[in-house]
Order: C-alpha cells, then sequence, then structure tokens
C-alpha cells in the first residue's frame, strides 16, 4: 500500500468511527515519513475520541511544534487541557486562539469558561469590545455567553442578564422550532409506548445492564455519574451517542423503532448486542458502565425493550434554578432548540415532565428519581440509595468527587472537580422576577397538558 493510500485508509477509519484502528495507521505513517504534516493533529483528534487525553494533548503539542498557527489544533489543545482539569493551561490555549482569530467567537467563549474572572483585565475589555461593538449574530453569539458568564463572575447580574438576552435571542433567530411539535413527538412515543404494548412484549435474556441517567441539562447528571463510576466496577461513559446511532442503523436496515413492542425477541436481543459491543469496544472491560445522554429519556421504552437489566436515573432539579443554567450557558449547535428562548425552555421542561410521568405511571420501580438538591444536600444517603437501585457495592469513596484527576467530559467538567457543594441551589429562584417569562410558559403549558388529560 502506498503512503496515499495508507493515509486515505486511516483518514477512512477514523471518519468511520474505528479510532483505535485509526490511531494505528496514524502511528505507522508517523514512523515512516518525516514530512508529518498534519498526522499529529489527527491522531491527537482520534485519541481524543476515545477519552485518552493525555495522548491526545501530546499529539496536539507535537502538531503545534509543527504548525504553531493552526487554529484547530489550539482548540483541540484547550478542550483537552480543560477536560483534564488543567484550566489555567486551558485559558492560555484558548486566550492565544483568540489573538490568532480574532474573529472567533467560540475562542473567546471558551476562554471565559476556562477559568473565573476575578478582574477586568486585558482579555476582558477585548472579549466586551467583541461582543459591544458589533451587533451580536448566531456566529458571534457564544461570546455573548462567554462575556455574560465572566459578568457574573464579578457580579454584575443586570449587565449579565442584558447580554444573555441578546445572545439567547441572536441565537433564536437562527433556526425553526415549535412546541407543539415537539409535543406530537411525545404523543406518539406515549401512544407506541404503552402500558399495554410493554406488557404484550416477550421478555428477553440480555446481560448487559448499563446505568442511563437521564433528564434535562444542567440538572446534576455529571455529579451523579461521578458519585457512581467512583464505586466498584463502574466506568463512566459519560454522553454516549451509542443507543441513538443503534436504533439509527437499525432503521437503516430496514426496521422501525415504533414497531419494537411488537418485535420479535431476536431482533430486540440483536439490537442489544450491536449496543453492548459498541460500548465494550470503547470500554473494554467495564463490568458496568453510566450512559448520560439526557436525551435517552425519550427512549425509556426503547431502553425497557432492549435492555431489560439497565438501571434508570431520573435527574430532577427545581425548575427555576434549572431553567436560569440552561439559559445562561451556550450548548453548541442546536442540540437544546428549546433552550433560547425563556418562554420555549419553560415550555419543554413542562412537556419533558409529563412525558417522565407516562413512564414512571407505567413502571414506577423501574426509575429512580434523584433529586439534585437532596444529593447534594446528603450525598451520603442519596448515594447509598443509588448504588442500592443499581445493584452497586457503596464506597465512601464516592463523595470525594474533588480528588478525582481523570477526563470529565462535560460542561460541567469544572465544577465536579470541587467539593459537593449546594451553592447552585436557589440561583434562578433568586433571579425569579428576571425569569418570569420561562415560569409563564411553564405554567401555560402544564394547563394545557392538564386540559387534554382530562
Amino acid at each position: 500500500m502506498s503512503t496515499a493510500q495508507a493515509f486515505e485508509h486511516a483518514r477512512a477509519l477514523h471518519a468511520a468511527g474505528r479510532l483505535q484502528d485509526a490511531i494505528q495507521g496514524y502511528s505507522a505513517l508517523l514512523e515512516r515519513l518525516s514530512d508529518t504534516g498534519f498526522l499529529h493533529f489527527f491522531r491527537g483528534q482520534a485519541a481524543y475520541g476515545l477519552g485518552r487525553l493525555e495522548e491526545a494533548e501530546a499529539d496536539f503539542r507535537a502538531q503545534l511544534a509543527l504548525t504553531p498557527e493552526h487554529p484547530q489544533t489550539l482548540e483541540y489543545l484547550g478542550d483537552a487541557q480543560r477536560n483534564l482539569g488543567r484550566v489555567e493551561d486551558a485559558f492560555e490555549t484558548y486566550e492565544a486562539l483568540s489573538r490568532l482569530a480574532p474573529e472567533n467567537a467560540d475562542a473567546f467563549f471558551r476562554a471565559a469558561l476556562a477559568r473565573k474572572t476575578v478582574s477586568e483585565d486585558a482579555f476582558f475589555k477585548r472579549l466586551e469590545r467583541f461582543v459591544d461593538e458589533t451587533p451580536l449574530t448566531a456566529e458571534r453569539a457564544s461570546a455573548g455567553f462567554g462575556l455574560a458568564k465572566a459578568l457574573g463572575d464579578l457580579g454584575r447580574e443586570d449587565q449579565q442578564m442584558e447580554v444573555l438576552h441578546r445572545a439567547n435571542a441572536a441565537l433564536r433567530q437562527s433556526y425553526a422550532f415549535d412546541l407543539q411539535q415537539v409535543e406530537q413527538q411525545f404523543d406518539l412515543i406515549k401512544s407506541v409506548f404503552s402500558a399495554e404494548a410493554l406488557a404484550k412484549a416477550a421478555p428477553i435474556e440480555v446481560e448487559a445492564a448499563p446505568i442511563f441517567i437521564v433528564g434535562m441539562p444542567r440538572s446534576g447528571s455529571t455529579l451523579t455519574e461521578s458519585i457512581l463510576a467512583a464505586m466498584p466496577g463502574v466506568t463512566a461513559g459519560s454522553e454516549l451517542t451509542t443507543l441513538s446511532e443503534t436504533l439509527g442503523a437499525y432503521e437503516q436496515a430496514g426496521g422501525r423503532a415504533d414497531a419494537l413492542p411488537g418485535a420479535v425477541p431476536q431482533n430486540r436481543v440483536s439490537l442489544a448486542q450491536i449496543y453492548t459491543n459498541a460500548v465494550r469496544q470503547r470500554f473494554p472491560g467495564a463490568e458496568r458502565f453510566t450512559d448520560k445522554m439526557l436525551g435517552n429519556f425519550a427512549l425509556i421504552g426503547v431502553i425497557r425493550l432492549i435492555l431489560p437489566r439497565a438501571s434508570l436515573i431520573q435527574m430532577r432539579r427545581n425548575g427555576l434554578d434549572m431553567g436560569w443554567s440552561i439559559y445562561a450557558n451556550h450548548f453548541l449547535g442546536t442540540l437544546h432548540p428549546y433552550a433560547y428562548d425563556l418562554a420555549e425552555l419553560g415550555g419543554y421542561i413542562a412537556l419533558y415532565e409529563d412525558l417522565m410521568a407516562h413512564w414512571r405511571d407505567l413502571a414506577p420501580q423501574a426509575l429512580h428519581v434523584q433529586s439534585y438538591e437532596a444529593l447534594v444536600g446528603d450525598a451520603e444517603g442519596e448515594s447509598r440509595r443509588m448504588a442500592e437501585f443499581c445493584g452497586l457495592d457503596w464506597s465512601r469513596d464516592c463523595l470525594d468527587v474533588n480528588k478525582r484527576r481523570g477526563a470529565q467530559w462535560t460542561r460541567s467538567s469544572d465544577q465536579v472537580r470541587n467539593p459537593i457543594h449546594m451553592a447552585g441551589v436557589g440561583r434562578g429562584q433568586a433571579r425569579a422576577e428576571a425569569l418570569s417569562a420561562f415560569t409563564d410558559g411553564y405554567e401555560a403549558w402544564r394547563e394545557r397538558l392538564a386540559k387534554k388529560a382530562r
């Protein structure tokens, strides 16, 4: 195989998600080439995707030694450093990126997120000018979230809220979204995965017993996963796309997810095996693993049908506190399209709660509801109850989340490196007046759903 063919093969493996195979291909090329081009960057990307952040960081540094002004390498290096808990290094990397690419709004956002702003230093002033001197657009909105975060650090809450309104509005105007379509989607899920349908499904035997953590963003899922992953035999999987990818492959092969309640047992076992094999390839040797892709709350019916030994934990948090935390955070892309308008955010949470009530009504014993406030208020008692529900051996080590130095794959990675605390309790309630549109949207949709149920 020629060098060009070997490179194309490694890139194809990378694109197909066969990251370990891609790393081997890149490594072989690095051994035989003097002009390595961007091979260190590509290998670092693959290692990053596997959660091997120290390896990724080494490759990104090697790439920067060859191409010091490569924005993507700086971005990935900063992300690796931040997820490893080295926030000062991450800030310096992101700040360097913001100087190299002064129109890159995400560079400003990442830098502001990486550290606590304690003064109006040179970076803060550059960020403020970037946001204030030109109109915020969807492409520049992330910098607005960064400035709002910095203003909050400085205690300038009125200015923080004004900037947040501008940033959220800029994003919301850039795409179409309709809560009534969400309502129709959730109604379809409830009709397909009804009590009658699940009762008729033939039981299956599947060995895998993942621990799913579901809910809304900013509800305490990262803290919960960190606690569970410190118990014997548990590996933190973070936000896995594996379940949705498994269903996507099933549908491409001619199956239909909404037909699963009546599917022959072999089909469901096959789906379970595809999911399990994919996760085991990523976490070889793991006895139990967590999957905290929060949107899996819409797939609880699927989970119960194909992974009957799975443990399901629903995170619950005070609505105003959670709503404020969502509204104050920028989620890259439109993964959470409801997040950028307060009334729509309140309405979506009402719809989410209605769907979760459906799952609890079907089998209350199959779902452990974990209050964030209870967890931070009584970490030992609540973690013991979670361990019992999941069939785990409780360990006191699980309470020392701040002593862990491994990778954290989440927007909350900095927060879970601190001791368990109650600082986040009451933040939204303290801003109740500013969040009145959220409360109005929530109550309006609660009333709508109540009328429909009567």
